[in-house]
């Protein structure tokens, strides 16, 4: 499975990406979340004390936001939290494919294409590159 983040500035343009490829996943449920996980870890990595979280994945995203309304969901938070306490701030945005196509594509490309070293790299790819600004905020 792919999966990939973008960050981007307040006019949305592309500051970093990367992407990377996780093997032996049961289900989808742990898929979504260590993709979260490891993009949140990546955050902290680079030192951004501000977020905004967009993904596609409306529940696992709610969790994040109230958690007590979750119970069922507790130790997928208590993993996370421990990535969320590491932020100045952040909020939750849930997007559709459509609206974040650009990550998804990166993501696909480290599947489909068996790209298994994962990387951080500034900008974003060339070959997503006006796709990318078509996107912009």
């Amino acid at each position: 499975m792919g999966v990939a983040w973008i960050v981007r500035d307040n006019v949305g343009e592309s500051l970093l990406h990367s992407r990377r490829s996780f093997v032996g996943i049961a289900t989808l449920e742990e898929a979504k979340e260590k993709a979260l996980a490891w993009t949140l870890e990546c955050m902290v990595a680079h030192k951004f004390d501000k977020l905004i979280i967009a993904g596609e994945d409306a529940v696992l995203l709610k969790v994040l936001e109230r958690p007590k309304a979750w119970p069922s969901f507790t130790s997928t938070y208590q993993k996370l939290e421990n990535f969320l306490c590491k932020f100045c701030c952040w909020k939750i945005k849930v997007e559709s494919r459509s609206s974040n196509r650009c990550a998804f594509l990166i993501a696909e490309s480290a599947s489909r294409d068996r790209w298994y070293q994962s990387y951080v790299a500034k900008g974003a790819p060339l070959w997503i590159l006006s796709l990318l600004r078509s996107e912009k905020v």
